[in-house]
């Protein structure tokens, strides 16, 4: 991934949260965010 998608990502998950989904759904989308990200800061500093 490139700065191009976590950018992509970072808009995703900033609509998710506005829309103001269920509880269980924000708490779920807010970790697996978190995942992704440290995915991809890892990746890119691996490199």
């Amino acid at each position: 991934m490139d700065h191009h998608a976590v950018g992509y990502l970072s808009v995703i998950y900033i609509l998710l949260i506005n829309t103001r989904v269920q509880s269980i759904g924000e708490l779920i989308l807010h970790i697996h965010f978190k995942c992704i990200l440290r995915i991809v800061f890892k990746w890119q500093y691996c490199k």
